[in-house]
């Protein structure tokens, strides 16, 4: 067979594999056969199949939420310490991972950390005493020319603001006070004695009462953090492989019968590059990697007993 040939028939290939809906079975075959006619090398025939697999996953356009509610429907959440479960649900054919990580008010509590260096540091840095077991990125955050970073928004860290808030920095704000964890709209939040930790972000997903936040689809598909109360609990999503900010509020806030979350309210956090998040609980030790460092994140730790 001539080079012209050869050519013609790895196009072929080529556009077999951009089909995507032929059996993997019949794929090794045709492959085996064009090895057999060509001369080419296994290393590329692989290489081609492996183009197979990728061409399948779509990761521009937006995914029906019929198929996501499926997915997480389906999710089983495992109990890795009393009070705190996780899970994880995942849509294929969109490259889509949501994680969940449950905790009970009444074992877990929330705190605010900041950055332990200017340039900003991974979720994994903001562990710092043996009951913390949960991170996950916080609020917005700037960052300068020479590369480092501050916070966009309010911060209250340990009864003392850090960071004034700004109109910018999100609609919502989330706390903890001595009734447990809170979210609120900016505009009626109140740093009063009993709030020790408060982190600006936003926009609020779940307006309280359950109601679906988010009007329009806008913004496109990106990673995605989020915190929710529900049932006595605060719950943290992390989404990796990009999902816009309506369908997000639409899983959260949607009742679990139809695959949602039955969120009561829910806030938004940093997302994109600086989606991340890290869990050390028990013998389970879990890191989804960001593409950058942060400036704050929020920290979930056991609650004293007694």
């Amino acid at each position: 067979m001539n080079g012209a040939e050869t050519m013609l028939k790895t196009a072929e290939i080529r556009a077999f594999c951009r089909t995507g809906k032929t059996h993997v079975r019949a794929l090794g075959l045709l492959l085996f056969f064009v090895m057999m006619l060509t001369g080419l090398q296994w290393s590329v025939l692989t290489a081609l199949a492996q183009q197979t697999v990728d061409a399948a996953v779509d990761h521009e356009s937006e995914p029906d939420l019929g198929g996501l509610l499926a997915a997480t429907k389906k999710m089983t959440m495992m109990e890795v310490e009393p009070g705190l479960s996780v899970g994880t649900a995942d849509y294929p054919p969109f490259g889509i991972r949501i994680h969940v990580f449950d905790f009970s008010n009444d074992r877990f509590d929330v705190r605010v950390g900041e950055q332990t260096r200017a340039t900003g540091s991974d979720v994994a840095e903001f562990f710092a005493g043996r009951d913390d077991v949960f991170v996950v990125n916080g609020g917005y955050f700037e960052r300068s020319s020479g590369g480092k970073l501050s916070s966009s928004g309010l911060l209250l860290v340990d009864g003392q603001i850090t960071s004034r808030e700004h109109q910018r920095a999100g609609s919502g704000v989330i706390y903890s006070d001595t009734d447990g964890v809170r979210i609120i709209y900016r505009k009626d939040f109140s740093a009063g004695s009993s709030v020790r930790y408060a982190l600006q972000a936003g926009p609020i997903l779940v307006d309280p009462g359950g109601v679906k936040g988010i009007y329009k689809n806008v913004g496109g598909r990106h990673n995605r953090s989020a915190i929710c109360l529900r049932n006595g609990a605060f719950t943290a999503f992390v989404v990796e492989g990009g999902i816009s900010l309506f369908q997000l509020a639409d899983l959260l806030s949607l009742p679990s019968s139809d695959g949602g979350f039955g969120c009561e309210v829910a806030i938004n956090l940093d997302g994109g590059p600086s989606t991340q998040a890290a869990l050390r609980a028990g013998s389970t030790n879990r890191q989804i990697v960001g593409g950058s460092t942060v400036h704050n994140a929020l920290i979930v730790a056991r609650r004293p007993k007694g």
